[in-house]
């Protein structure tokens, strides 16, 4: 295989994994943290509502809240930066750990 060819399909697996990405950016997932609380993420990492139950909203033990909403963002973040690195997998095995 000659240089030119590799270089052009580096380009176009460069091409083709900017356009998935930009994709997976504009999607939304939703994660629950014991379904108690519910946050919804964009595909570029970005909280876009996040949702309590009634259940657990309570005066005198605010700790819990806050620990079950560092739960759920830091679980929403994960699994979604985890789909992302699939992608990029996909299509340029090896780049996912540089996302």
């Amino acid at each position: 295989m000659n240089i030119q060819k590799m270089i052009q399909e580096a380009q176009r697996a460069q091409q083709q994994l900017k356009k998935k990405l930009d994709e997976f950016d504009n999607k939304e997932f939703e994660y629950s943290s014991r379904d108690m609380i519910t946050v919804k993420i964009s595909g570029a990492l970005e909280i876009l509502d996040i949702k309590i139950s009634d259940k657990i909203i309570d005066p005198e033990d605010p700790d819990t809240l806050q620990d079950l909403i560092i739960e759920a963002i830091n679980l929403a973040i994960k699994e979604t930066t985890k789909k992302k690195n699939e992608i990029a997998n996909s299509i340029a095995p090896g780049l996912a750990g540089m996302m």
